[in-house]
């Protein structure tokens, strides 16, 4: 387990669109585009050039999974994704007029699900966010989640700092209650049928 470096960004990103191209939310977002994968991937890169000088971003040597984070002593979610927004905004903007219609759509429609700031009534600063966690399905269920967390779990225990993570999946709130998070809040769209669970892992936890 290492950190990326700046040239891999754009393998991990690839990763990661081949591993969520076909998760629900994502679907929905893209609805359809034919240039869903090329645009989810410079989402992933563009999330990662944002936090590379602020936070983790903690790769395998076959770089088949990542995972990254920040904390909140050193910058915030809400600058991270206007950086990474300003990134991927020429690229929307090269989207057939229809489609980036729809993408606006539907991301304002999603939004009932992406509240950012529901941790404020649980946790207070600093925390450490856990942006993504992606693991190519070659890897998954062989202890990789584990080495991609211990060394942020561990970091945040010296610190005595809370994490939080969200999961679009309720299978996945099982996985992380194995690391000691916690299921505090889910919101539930009844327009689209996304959801999103909303887990703590409190600085008290052994």
């Amino acid at each position: 387990m290492r950190q990326i470096k700046k040239e891999e960004i754009p393998q991990i990103a690839k990763m990661l669109t081949s591993t969520f191209s076909n998760y629900e939310q994502i679907l929905y977002l893209f609805e359809e585009m034919q240039q869903k994968d090329f645009i989810l991937s410079k989402v992933f890169e563009g999330q990662m050039r944002a936090i590379f000088d602020k936070g983790d971003i903690f790769i395998t040597e076959d770089l088949k999974a990542v995972c990254y984070g920040f904390s909140t002593k050193k910058t915030s979610l809400i600058k991270l994704l206007i950086m990474s927004g300003l990134y991927t905004y020429k690229y929307y903007r090269q989207l057939p007029k229809n489609d980036y219609k729809t993408l606006l759509t539907n991301t304002k429609k999603a939004s009932e699900t992406n509240n950012l700031f529901w941790q404020n009534k649980y946790v207070k600063k600093p925390y450490y966010y856990i942006m993504t966690i992606g693991i190519d399905p070659s890897m998954q269920g062989k202890g990789v989640l584990k080495q991609l967390l211990s060394p942020i779990i561990e970091q945040c225990k010296k610190d005595n700092m809370p994490m939080i993570i969200e999961t679009h999946r309720k299978i996945n709130v099982y996985i992380y209650e194995k690391f000691g998070f916690q299921l505090v809040r889910t919101f539930h769209s009844k327009d689209n049928g996304l959801s999103k669970y909303c887990m703590v892992r409190y600085s008290n936890i052994s």
